[in-house]
């Protein structure tokens, strides 16, 4: 179980790639509304992880960072775009996921 206390989605709590993991690999099953600054969402979050885990599609090293492509945005890419990053010597190796 992971407990998240911010903001839903890419709000201003947590990351791009930890939302995408919440996304990918964790099922939302209790949220509670909190008190919050206006224009402002908290809430406490609980997640149970998924059955099955989804490793992304691609992943790439960028300097001290780690950047990682999900299976639909792999597909939705320009065909150049994507031979290009999947021939990057900054690609890092991802196992298949398992259907």
């Amino acid at each position: 179980m992971v407990i998240h206390i911010g903001e839903r989605d890419e709000g201003a709590t947590g990351s791009v790639r930890f939302h995408r993991e919440l996304a990918l690999n964790w099922t939302l099953a209790e949220e509670l509304e909190l008190p919050h600054w206006p224009r402002l969402e908290d809430r406490v979050m609980v997640y149970r992880r998924n059955p099955r885990r989804r490793p992304p599609a691609l992943a790439l090293r960028a300097g001290r960072h780690r950047v990682e492509y999900p299976r639909e945005v792999v597909a939705a890419m320009p065909a150049a775009l994507r031979k290009a990053f999947e021939a990057s010597p900054n690609r890092i190796s991802v196992a298949p996921a398992a259907e």
